[in-house]
């Protein structure tokens, strides 16, 4: 009897030793340094002296794991995006504004500070623009451009100036990426006045977990999701990188600027095939108008997402529409019709299935309200969504009219303090519309009314 208690006080003090030098479930965290590939960089981008040529990363991961990950050759493939050898305006437009941080408020511990790096920019290449990015616009010159499209990134920026206050919106129509990849295509994020008010979910932390799935899906985007599933390009090899410019129209003048992308390689796992195109058209300093087209076969239902940063909101499921509460009265507006029936729902800090969330710095997220406009119907169904900041105490009264839409063209009207515009824009891509049962040399026609007076109107074209 003494050898057995004997013998299992052994095993009880082996298996506690054991598993308290190594085989505790808890994750442990290190850093690991890794040499940096420069394979993918293509043969006519010259590498400068001012580069890396290793990189740092925080892991987390169970003990035994960690030893496996030590013994693996691994390597950091450098993801290159960058339009700097076409546009010599470079990544500085794409700078969201309100100090130039990423995103914009100075005290809100968003993501990372980046006037250092546009002050090590300003050095290396002496860039006047990066240094005015760099000193809050106290040197240097103001970039040149304020809306901009990055043709091989996929991507286009809209602001309305160079101030700390600017009106901006970035939108995201490229490929997915060969690190930091999320399932984010058609995704949407704006700022005005100095706040961020629509953001994607940023990164909670690098341990593979539900919340890491979460925010790299694409339910945690300001884009579409597809009978409950998101996007699956990370699978999909062929849609990591760009091989030609994308073919994504672009407009950009004194009134508007406006682009467009498309999402095509399937939802969920079985690759639903639906096809989601997005329009974006900023009427300059008033509002933006996002156009979402989903097209295929059969009847399929939608969720639209807009995550919100952290506040209070107002919804009115009557007109569909959600504004933000800030006290210091700089608020945006959020307004939608379909030509479907549509519901609006906010949700916040839900954890099953994962939805409102936000995360604000690595190991870390905030519960934050996400306005979903939810529908269904056969297909093609078309959405009109207006995005409009405002400054006033009393709340926006923007509203939005959908017409009937002819075969390849939107039909909508935006009810404004101003009067109603009257908008006709063609979804095909082609510089023809249709105005008033004539056809029209053109790609965007708009009118201003008020009081059944012409106060503005244009028309434009895409370029060939």
């Amino acid at each position: 009897m003494h050898k057995l208690k004997l013998f299992l006080i052994l095993v009880f003090l082996f298996l506690f030793l054991f598993c308290f030098s190594g085989c505790s479930p808890e994750h442990v965290e290190t850093d690991l340094l890794l040499p940096v590939d420069f394979s993918n960089v293509p043969e006519n981008m010259v590498l400068t002296a001012f580069h890396t040529d290793k990189i740092e990363i925080k892991i987390q991961a169970a003990p035994k794991l960690m030893v496996l990950i030590n013994k693996e050759n691994i390597r950091y493939p450098v993801d290159l995006y960058t339009d700097l050898e076409f546009d010599p305006a470079g990544a500085s437009d794409s700078i969201e504004p309100g100090a130039y941080l990423i995103p914009v408020e100075k005290k809100g511990s968003y993501r990372f500070d980046i006037h250092s790096w546009m002050q090590i920019g300003a050095n290396n290449f002496n860039r006047d623009d990066m240094l005015f990015i760099a000193t809050d616009g106290e040197k240097g010159t103001t970039p040149a451009k304020t809306s901009i499209q990055f043709p091989w990134a996929g991507q286009s920026v809209m602001r309305s100036d160079w101030e700390s206050d600017s009106w901006y919106l970035f939108f995201d129509a490229g490929p997915t990426g060969v690190n930091h990849q999320n399932e984010d295509k058609l995704h949407i994020g704006v700022s005005a006045f100095g706040r961020l008010f629509l953001t994607d979910g940023g990164i909670s932390s690098y341990v593979p977990d539900k919340w890491r799935r979460y925010f790299t899906s694409t339910q945690a985007h300001n884009t579409i999701i597809i009978d409950g599933h998101g996007q699956k390009r990370m699978s999909q090899k062929k849609t990591h990188r760009a091989n030609v410019p994308h073919k994504n129209r672009w407009i950009s003048n004194e009134r508007i600027d406006f682009a467009s992308g498309i999402y095509s390689d399937g939802y969920g796992p079985d690759l639903i095939r639906v096809t989601h195109s997005r329009y974006v058209l900023f009427k300059k300093n008033e509002y933006w108008l996002v156009i979402d087209e989903i097209t295929g076969d059969g009847e399929h239902s939608f969720e639209n997402l807009f995550h919100l940063t952290p506040s209070e909101v107002q919804i009115d499921k009557e007109e569909n529409s959600v504004q933000t509460l800030y006290d210091d009265d700089k608020n945006i507006k959020l307004v939608s019709s379909s030509t479907v029936k549509m519901n609006l729902d906010i949700i916040k800090g839900e954890e099953n299935p994962e939805q409102g969330w936000i995360s604000l710095k690595h190991d870390g997220r905030i519960a934050s309200p996400t306005a979903v406009y939810k529908g269904s119907g056969n297909l093609p169904i078309l959405i009109a969504t207006i995005l409009q900041p405002f400054t006033d105490k009393n709340a926006s009264d923007i509203k939005i009219e959908l017409n009937k839409p002819y075969s390849s063209q939107a039909n909508l009207i935006v009810h404004t303090n101003k009067g109603d515009d009257h908008w006709i824009i063609n979804l095909q891509n082609e510089n023809n519309i249709l105005v008033n049962e004539i056809e029209v040399d053109g790609a965007i026609s708009f009118k201003r009314e008020n009081d059944d007076k012409t106060i503005e109107n244009f028309i434009v074209k895409f370029k060939d």
